[in-house]
């Protein structure tokens, strides 16, 4: 999946931790710089080679992010007093570079799990090290496309961001029915997570979800397909139609308990 080897994989860590390094000293002189001539320019020699560090290293941490998933290396933080969490790498490579009081400790920090997940490799028995060579898990995302939910739609995508899957989603629905498309999606996908929200208000005033959002889960069902259901609680839902799929319910506007499902479910699932 990422190497071809597992020589092959460290070395392309250490040119990422050794990268790292070169680009703390870069930005440090950079910092210094522009101290000491304030209100003037740092030099476009110095501010160049910075930027396309900066912009080679986010590049390659892109690449590399799940795999210090996977090997468990610590990629967040929490700054002491005052409970910030931080994510090391991001904070480490931010194009915010003067006043920017956590890029240094977090390049620091950045190196120093960059140097971790060397060793890690290193570890790696060989049935271990054949796990890397698996195909990511695929993971289609349904949901209704309504404004009111982007948000919550979107922190539920960056949540299953950090875990090793590759995310799909549908499309915003044209017809009646479920599209060649989204049902090929479904089909090549090994999970299906589906966002049951309140969208169509009954006669009686109850909610169901959208009859689109309905027979996306019909189909994924039929394929088979290993499903988890997120449930908006006032929602009207039938269980059956999706057999023993798993169910998480949430509340719009507060939806930390359900993420915390979430996780635990997702770390048993991708065991």
């Amino acid at each position: 999946m990422f190497m071809e080897d597992k020589k092959g994989l460290k070395e392309r860590i250490v040119s990422f931790r050794d990268g790292l390094k070169e680009y703390r000293v870069v930005w440090i002189e950079l910092k210094k710089e522009a101290y000491n001539h304030r209100g003037r320019e740092v030099r476009k020699s110095l501010s160049d080679k910075e930027e396309k560090m900066r912009e080679r290293l986010t590049e390659e941490w892109g690449r590399l992010r799940k795999i210090f998933h996977y090997l468990g290396v610590c990629v967040m933080t929490i700054t002491p007093g005052i409970g910030y969490r931080q994510h090391i790498f991001e904070e480490a490579l931010s194009g915010q570079l003067i006043h920017n009081i956590l890029k240094g400790e977090s390049l620091v920090n950045a190196i120093s799990s960059a140097t971790q997940a060397i060793g890690e490799v290193e570890s790696l028995t060989e049935t271990e090290f054949n796990r890397f060579t698996q195909k990511t898990p695929n993971l289609f995302l349904a949901h209704s496309f309504r404004e009111e939910n982007e948000k919550m739609v979107a922190r539920i995508k960056k949540l299953l961001e950090s875990f090793p899957l590759s995310i799909t989603t549908g499309e915003k629905p044209t017809t009646k029915y479920v599209s060649e498309k989204v049902k090929k999606l479904i089909a090549d996908s090994d999970y299906v997570l589906v966002i049951l929200t309140k969208d169509e208000e009954q006669k009686d005033k109850s909610w169901q979800p959208s009859k689109w959002l309905n027979d996306e889960l019909a189909f994924a069902l039929g394929k088979g397909k290993t499903i988890i259901r997120f449930l908006e609680k006032g929602v009207d839902y039938k269980p059956a139609i999706s057999g023993d799929s798993e169910y998480i319910p949430f509340n719009k506007d507060n939806l930390t308990d359900a993420l915390i499902k979430l996780v635990q479910l997702l770390n048993t699932v991708l065991k």
